[in-house]
């Protein structure tokens, strides 16, 4: 629980032991994260699940993979290199599309594109 003297309202933040499923996600996304050769942040907010599943299915035929992981956890996962990405890309409704192949497949990855709505 956050209460006004905590680590993180001070601006430290100390991760307590992640559960064994969050231990388990941690440890599957260094592997997605170790063996990829690129990583696209998307934020995925509107899409529907069938486009999701699309999306997902498109990917694993062009070499990657797409995975909805808790932000916090990407982070563990990419270790120091998460200092590295601007914040914005890891942070909301984010969705990380792991590139297997060759970096030139990247541009040609995803085909489902949106519109942001009006105001």
């Amino acid at each position: 629980m956050v209460g006004e003297g905590s680590d993180v309202l001070r601006g430290r933040c100390e991760y307590e032991m992640p559960t064994a499923e969050k231990a388990r996600t941690i440890e599957q996304t260094k592997e997605w994260y170790s063996k990829a050769s690129g990583v696209v942040f998307t934020d995925y907010r509107g899409l529907k699940v069938k486009e999701l599943q699309a999306l997902r299915a498109d990917l694993r035929k062009k070499g990657g993979e797409l995975h909805i992981v808790k932000n916090t956890l990407f982070r563990i996962a990419a270790g120091e290199d998460a200092a590295k990405f601007p914040a914005d890309l890891h942070n909301g409704t984010t969705a990380f599309a792991f590139v297997f192949g060759s970096e030139p497949t990247l541009p040609r990855l995803c085909s489902i594109t949106r519109e942001p709505a009006a105001n």
